[in-house]
């Protein structure tokens, strides 16, 4: 049986919790919860949300905001068809970028990317 205390408090699967599906919805909600509990989470969204169009313009800006929650960016990809299926796909291939970011302290590694609501 849970204790009232710990059940008061949103799990790691929050989709039941949350109040709508935008970016700043889960970054302002999970932040109140950051620490102790759901700490990756809170990270998580926050960079999503720096390399959304309109937050951050180029890569610099990405990696300075990555910064300043502990997290460092390593590299980004541009998305490209395969060489095969250019002539076929590259009408359709929306050019995106992927992101890949390790955490200071533990070496913990996240791929981030734009969400196709957002295309």
């Amino acid at each position: 049986q849970a204790s009232d205390q710990l059940c008061a408090l949103p799990g790691e699967d929050m989709a039941f919790w949350i109040r709508g599906h935008s970016q700043e919805t889960y970054v302002d909600l999970l932040h109140q919860y950051r620490l102790p509990y759901n700490a990756r989470a809170a990270d998580m969204a926050k960079l999503a949300r720096f390399v959304y169009p309109g937050v951050n313009n180029d890569v610099v800006a990405i990696a300075r905001d990555a910064r300043s929650i502990s997290w460092s960016l390593v590299a980004r990809s541009l998305s490209a068809p395969l060489e095969e299926d250019d002539r076929n796909l590259s009408q359709f291939l929306v050019q995106d970028y992927t992101y890949l970011f390790q955490e200071d302290s533990t070496l913990a590694c996240a791929v981030v990317f734009v969400g196709t609501h957002n295309l």
